[in-house]
């Protein structure tokens, strides 16, 4: 720290200010240096007596009043840093064609994610399926590279398998282990089926949803293009 920054600190210091507070503010410009005390804020400009190295616009911060002015003592955080780290602990994975099943062969489909070891995560299925009402759509998931703590579940929610039309009052909803077929009602028409759950990993790999006929009857079972699995690392 430079000669001039020490002697500002010690003119502070000295000073027999008896309210001297502490105020939260937010980078508004960098050059010249420039904070708002709320976003809607006019800028302001400030003085620092601590290294600014890092910070950016919208980095939080930490100041004094001395006299007329405001000065930084210290940086506390960075909105957009924030913004990024939670940008980069997201996968989004979708289908940009339709997926077809025409038995009841558990088969792999496209919407899958890499997992990393000893990590926590939060799942979302969002999916489209259609085909013919008799022979509906089961799904479950695989651990098809690495490895996992056993009995881990998934919630559900879709048609109830039967319902021929998406307007039907009957749903199904539960809660069942990832290995465990979930069968849905479908019909010509997409049909929306949800999934989510919590996993934690044990060693680095892939979990991936298999899809298939529920009764090895009538026309293909169709996942929809467009259909997105959703997935944030949490630790």
């Amino acid at each position: 720290m430079s000669i001039r920054n020490n002697n500002i600190i010690n003119a502070i210091l000295n000073d027999k200010v008896k309210e001297m507070l502490v105020i939260p503010a937010i980078i508004s410009s960098l050059d010249p240096l420039q904070v708002k005390l709320y976003p809607g804020d006019n800028a302001i400009p400030v003085k620092s007596i601590t290294s600014l190295l890092g910070a950016i616009v919208g980095s939080n911060v930490l100041m004094i009043r001395w006299q007329s002015k405001f000065i930084i003592i210290g940086v506390i955080g960075d909105i957009s840093t924030i913004e990024a780290d939670k940008q980069n602990n997201i996968q989004v994975v979708t289908i940009s064609s339709a997926e077809y099943f025409s038995n009841t062969t558990m088969t792999n489909t496209n919407l899958k994610f890499s997992f990393e070891a000893s990590s926590s995560y939060i799942f979302e299925l969002a999916l489209g399926a259609s085909g013919d009402s008799t022979a509906g759509i089961q799904l479950d998931w695989e651990v098809t590279s690495g490895s996992i703590p056993a009995n881990q579940t998934r919630k559900y929610m879709g048609m109830a398998f039967g319902e021929t039309s998406r307007n039907a009052s009957t749903m199904r909803t539960g809660q069942s282990y990832l290995t465990t077929d979930v069968a849905y009602g479908i019909e010509s028409n997409v049909n929306f089926i949800k999934e989510e759950g919590f996993l934690t990993t044990t060693t680095a790999g892939e979990l991936t949803l298999r899809a298939s006929k529920e009764v090895a009857t009538g026309s293909d079972t169709a996942i929809s293009s467009g259909s997105y699995l959703k997935v944030m690392k949490i630790a």
